[in-house]
Parts: structure tokens; C-alpha cells; sequence
């Protein structure tokens, strides 16, 4: 399925039952050092409808570019209907014209990269579902991403900031200070996910094909395509888990009851952070390195002085 089915279908009513859980892969980490999108990968709660239009489980999955559907636990036997689909617009180093582009990786490619037309066509769909609200896994750097858009088209994004709903990565510092707050770490902890860990996987193909560390953009769509969709669906059954622990008043409880700020405030106020820090980069704002370090010991020092 490409987007712009996706956009056809919702033209015909059939859309997300709530928000969108979105991920990118990318050919580096900063907007100002070229780095761009590379995949696009989305997941959001369907109902029963969705059946007849996907068809069964086992027939989606047997092709890399099908969407993935059905139940995952979020929280214990408690399960999310999920669709989730992934689209290739830069990646892979055969034949896109990269730099890195050596011509040797494979003797007959084929380029799975949509084109302009179907990124065109993602970002209208994206800005037909935004209201329903957008979930991110370190939101800020997506949002960069999406609105710089891809290396092939250059000037052509969408900011999705006035649609951000959540940023489990954000909620995971907050709720769970203790552990580390990256995607697969936080799955495997709280559902005992046993999977290949894709980084170890693409890292040993870029080191054998003599590729830059680190850029999963130019690794093979055959290779890469089974994770892509996975860290949406992730994504989005873990904004299920921590949204129902915060109703439950079980999420960062130290907070609550106390003089300060409840869960649901904090939350709110790291979106909120999240968001200004997104703003400030994106118009290039200065910021006080120096200051901010004074600051940070000073305030490093209130604390102690308040612990002890």
C-alpha cells in the first residue's frame, strides 16, 4: 500500500480511530548537517472494518512494502488493534545518487523509493489525520525531520508541532528516571520483547560493505524494511501504556499528592519544552552554552543543599 491509497481511503471516511504514532529513519542526526528522511513509518488503532481492506495477518506480512496489522499487549492482557506501514523515499546507497553511492553493492538494484507524488500524498494525509494528534519516541527530532523533508525533494516538509500529542520518550525520563529511555531498552523491559536488535544487524552490514557508521539510510530496504514498521507500532503501544498508567494515577506517582507539579503537569511541561526547544532550533536561535552550564551547578548545588 502506498500513501497515496492511504489518502484515497481517507477521502472515503476510513481514518486513524485516534492519534498517529510516527517514526523516520534518516541518513544522519541534524537538519543542518544535511541529514534528511529517508523511511517514514506510521501506526495507529483500527477496528473491525480494516480486515476486509488488508486482508489476513499472514498475507500482509509476506511482503516487505504490505502494512502489518492486528492485537499487541500494551499492558498486561489488555491489547491495541494496530495498522502500521513503512515508506521508503531515500533509502538504500545503489542507484539514489548518494555520495556514498559506490555502485557495488548489488549487480542488478532495485530502487524501492517512492516518488515525489507519494510523499506528496503522505504529508496531505498526514495533515488530514493531524488533528487526531501525533506520538513520537524523541519528538523533536522527528519534527526536524519531517519539516525539512527528503534529500530528493528538496523544500518540500510538513511541521506536525501544532499536532504533538505525546512524547513517550520524554515520559519515559520523566516516569522512569532510573532506566534508559530508548524504544527497544523500554519494550523489552516492560513486555520482554525477544528480537534481533536491528542496530547490531545494520551495523555489521554497513561495516562489511565499507559504509559510514550510522546510516541506516543506506542499508537495503529488504534489510532494514521488517524493523521500520516495528518502532511505530512501539511507539504507540507504549503512549497506550504509560497514558493508561497515568490515568490510574500509577505513572511517576512520587509525583502526585505532592506540593509541586502533578504527572499530568509535568507532562504537559515537558511537551511544552519539547516544543520551544523544536522552535528554537528550527529559527536558529542563539543559546548560551556557558550560562547554561553555570546555571545547571548552580542548580546542582540547590539540590544538594535540599537532599542533605
Amino acid at each position: 500500500m502506498k500513501p497515496s491509497t492511504l489518502l484515497a481511503l481517507a477521502s472515503d471516511g476510513i481514518l486513524p480511530l485516534g492519534p498517529v504514532a510516527l517514526d523516520t529513519e534518516t541518513s544522519g542526526l541534524h537538519v543542518d548537517d544535511g541529514a534528511r528522511v529517508a523511511v517514514v513509518s506510521v501506526a495507529f488503532e483500527i477496528n473491525q472494518t480494516w480486515e476486509d481492506i488488508l486482508g489476513s495477518h499472514e498475507k500482509a506480512t509476506e511482503d516487505t512494502n504490505r502494512p502489518v496489522w492486528g492485537a499487541e499487549p500494551y499492558l498486561d492482557s489488555q491489547t491495541v488493534r494496530l495498522v502500521s506501514f513503512a515508506f521508503p523515499f531515500d533509502q538504500g546507497a545503489t542507484g539514489t545518487g548518494k555520495p556514498e553511492d559506490t555502485g557495488q553493492a548489488a549487480f542488478f538494484d532495485e530502487n524501492p523509493n517512492l516518488d515525489r507524488g507519494e510523499w506528496e500524498a503522505l504529508l496531505k494525509w498526514l495533515d488530514k489525520v493531524g488533528p487526531n494528534g501525533f506520538i513520537m519516541h524523541n519528538a523533536k527530532f522527528d519534527l526536524h525531520m519531517m519539516n525539512a523533508g527528503v534529500r530528493r525533494f528538496p523544500g518540500v516538509g510538513i511541521d506536525l508541532a501544532r499536532w504533538l500529542k505525546w512524547d513517550t520518550q520524554n515520559v519515559c525520563h520523566l516516569a522512569w528516571p532510573q532506566h534508559r529511555t530508548s524504544l527497544k531498552p523500554t519494550s523489552k523491559r516492560l513486555w520482554g520483547i525477544k528480537e534481533t536488535d536491528e542496530s547490531e544487524l545494520v551495523q555489521t552490514y554497513l561495516r562489511k560493505s565499507k559504509l559510514p557508521r550510522g546510516r541506516w539510510d543506506l542499508v537495503p530496504w529488504d534489510v532494514i524494511a521488517p524493523y521500520a514498521q516495528q518502532d511505530a507500532r512501539l511507539t504507540y503501544r507504549l503512549y497506550r501504556h504509560q497514558s493508561h498508567l497515568l490515568e490510574e494515577g500509577k505513572l511517576a506517582d512520587w509525583l502526585e499528592g505532592g506540593e509541586q507539579l502533578t504527572a499530568r503537569e509535568a507532562i504537559d511541561r515537558r511537551l511544552a519544552v519539547a516544543l520551544m526547544l523544536y522552535r528554537i532550533e528550527q529559527r536558529g536561535l542563539p543559546f548560551d552554552a556557558e550560562k547554561a552550564k553555570t546555571t545547571g551547578k548552580i542548580i546542582d548545588e540547590r539540590v544538594a543543599e535540599l537532599e542533605a
